[in-house]
C-alpha cells in the first residue's frame, strides 16, 4: 500500500508541476492578489507575533512579496534554510535582500541569521502543488514540513489556487493536515490537525 501510494503521489506531483508552468505571469499575479488579501483576512495571521512563510518559486505564490509587510507591522519573518536528512530550520530575517539562492535554488537566509525553535511560531505559512478540502497537501516530496509540523503547535496555513485544490488527497500516516487552506475565493478550516 505504501509504495502505491507513494506512486500515485509521484505520478500527480509530475502533472501538477506541468500544470502549474502553463499559468502565465498576468494569472498568477491576480491570483496572488486575491490569495494575499484573503490571507491578511485571517484572524491567526493578523494576531500572530513570528510567521514563518516560505519563499515562493516557480509558479508558487510570490510570498517573498510580504516579508516587508510583515517587518513592517513589527512581526518578526522567519524562513526556511534546508539541512540535510530532510530537516530545515526556521531562521529570523530582517530584509528580504539577506536571501540568496540556496539548495534546490530556493531562496534561503544565511547561516549567520538567528535560528528560532519550532515551539517559537505563531504562524506557519506551508507550500504545495496542491491541497484538498481536509487540510492535506502534496509538497515536492522532501518531508521538510511534515517534520516541522510536527514539532510546531503553530497554526499553519497552505496558499492554494482554487484550480489545484482536490477534494481529497491519497496521504499516508506522516503526511501532516494544515489548519486552514486559503484559495481566491474561500478559506477552508478542516479541523484539528491530523
Amino acid at each position: 500500500m505504501h509504495d502505491a501510494t507513494e506512486k500515485e503521489k509521484a505520478v500527480l506531483r509530475r502533472r501538477l508541476v506541468f500544470e502549474q508552468e502553463k499559468i502565465d505571469d498576468k494569472t498568477r499575479e491576480r491570483s496572488d492578489g486575491e490569495l494575499f488579501a484573503r490571507l491578511r483576512e485571517l484572524r491567526e495571521f493578523r494576531e500572530a507575533s513570528v510567521v514563518f512563510l516560505y519563499v515562493g518559486t516557480g509558479a508558487e505564490p510570490n510570498t517573498a512579496m510580504l516579508i516587508p509587510e510583515l517587518l513592517a507591522a513589527g512581526k518578526r519573518a522567519a524562513v526556511p534554510l534546508c539541512r540535510g536528512g530532510g530537516e530545515m530550520e526556521a531562521r529570523l530575517i530582517c530584509s528580504p535582500e539577506e536571501l540568496r539562492p540556496g539548495r534546490f535554488g530556493i531562496l534561503e537566509p544565511g547561516q549567520q541569521s538567528p535560528n528560532l525553535p519550532p515551539d517559537a511560531m505563531d504562524f506557519i505559512l506551508v507550500p504545495a502543488l496542491c491541497f484538498d478540502r481536509e487540510g492535506f497537501r502534496l509538497g515536492r516530496g522532501g518531508g521538510y514540513y511534515d517534520r516541522y509540523l510536527q514539532k510546531s503547535s503553530a497554526f499553519s496555513a497552505g496558499l492554494c489556487r482554487g484550480i489545484f485544490l482536490r477534494e481529497r488527497l491519497v496521504r499516508l500516516e506522516h503526511d501532516r493536515r494544515v489548519d486552514a487552506v486559503i484559495t481566491e475565493k474561500e478559506t477552508i478550516r478542516p479541523g484539528i490537525r491530523g
